[in-house]
């Protein structure tokens, strides 16, 4: 099993690409601080987002906006320059954002108006949700 669920803020905008054969890709920084006081730690995260969600949710993950996501993290290796390189990317299966964020402009003070990006899962992917009802016992 290859799942990890990271909880925390962007770091940067993301980012919208398409690969040669027409395939949306988005990247992202995820920051996630753990620890308390003297020990506290922050881990910075690259987080990749495929397809249809991609081109959907770009324009919604922006910096400091707080995020949970179930990502598979992917191991790649590639050489450049006769040197030996690798990096652990986390490809996004399920996002959701966070309850507190506020809407572009929108004061602390305000009641939210604007409805928040959608909750998003993958096509085909992983176990259906179940509810209690769904559990024959």
């Amino acid at each position: 099993m290859n799942n990890c669920i990271l909880t925390g803020g962007i770091t940067r905008d993301a980012e919208l690409k398409y690969t040669n054969s027409g395939m949306a890709l988005c990247k992202f920084g995820l920051a996630n601080t753990t620890g308390f006081g003297d020990k506290k730690q922050t881990n910075y995260f690259d987080m990749v987002l495929w397809g249809k969600r991609a081109e959907g949710l770009n324009q919604h993950l922006t910096k400091g906006k707080q995020i949970i996501v179930s990502a598979e993290a992917r191991y790649s290796t590639w050489e450049k320059d006769g040197m030996k390189h690798n990096k652990i990317d986390f490809h996004v299966d399920k996002l959701d954002f966070q309850m507190g964020n506020k809407p572009d402009g929108q004061q602390s003070n305000q009641p939210q108006t604007q409805q928040q990006p959608p909750k998003v899962q993958t096509d085909n992917q992983g176990p259906p949700d179940f509810v209690d009802d769904d559990i024959p016992f």
